[in-house]
């Protein structure tokens, strides 16, 4: 036991590159513990306590404030680009391009996608909370929380812009792209709130989910790397 634990703190710090995974990995691990402490306060004060209904209220009453018929046909264009449908053929898309260079990547995008859209729909049948009953433009039958919308766009554009730096190590062309990200991804969310089919809490959840499942997809991989490694590593005397 105690040479392998040697052997693993002799392999963390025996590269640049096992150290920067092994910062990684710890990184990774705090961030899923934050995360998830906030998705727990929040679906118990949502769901639980009841206590987030007047924020969820006053969020919305003045997002609707805002309504006007052709800000409304922009919302609707918004949200189309949080979409299952969209989201689905675009990652398609996006892996039939990559997969032949880089499998093991796209892989990873799929999962990261598939499996983020039905933990998505399983949440929904867990909580199994109503639509938005203040105002909505639309009515919908799936459930609220998390919204799919949110989670879904922030994974699918989150993705892409942790692959695009993996694959060019541009900085500032990533920097942009992480900016247009996330305007995409906030307006998605904004959209649900004006369109009045998600609570601002429903909004805020699927965000939170879908980091939590970003990163936690990561660090399994960078996990899966580590170790790999590792297996193959022999100290030096």
């Amino acid at each position: 036991m105690r040479k392998r634990i040697k052997k693993l703190i002799d392999f963390s710090f025996s590269s640049n590159a096992t150290v920067v995974l092994f910062v990684e990995i710890l990184i990774g691990i705090f961030l899923i513990l934050i995360t998830t402490f906030f998705l727990a306060d929040l679906t118990k004060d949502t769901l639980i306590d009841n206590t987030i209904t007047e924020f969820d209220r006053r969020i919305s009453q003045t997002v609707y404030a805002l309504r006007t018929p052709s800000l409304t046909q922009f919302m609707v264009f918004i949200s189309w680009l949080g979409a299952d449908f969209i989201l689905a053929v675009s990652t398609v898309i996006m892996i039939f391009f990559t997969w032949r260079k880089h499998k093991s990547a796209s892989t990873l995008f799929l999962i990261m996608l598939l499996f983020g859209a039905l933990l998505n729909l399983l949440l929904k049948e867990i909580f199994q909370r109503p639509r938005p009953t203040f105002d909505p433009l639309f009515i919908l039958g799936s459930y609220s929380f998390p919204s799919g919308h949110a989670m879904n766009s922030f994974v699918f554009y989150a993705t892409i812009t942790y692959f695009y730096y993996h694959f060019t190590k541009k900085i500032r062309s990533t920097i942009f792209l992480a900016f247009v990200a996330l305007a995409l991804i906030s307006s998605i969310g904004i959209s649900r709130i004006y369109l009045g089919v998600h609570y601002p809490s429903d909004v805020l959840a699927g965000y939170l989910t879908g980091l939590l499942w970003f990163i936690l997809v990561l660090v399994l991989d960078r996990t899966m790397t580590f170790f790999r490694l590792y297996s193959s590593y022999t100290p030096k005397n």
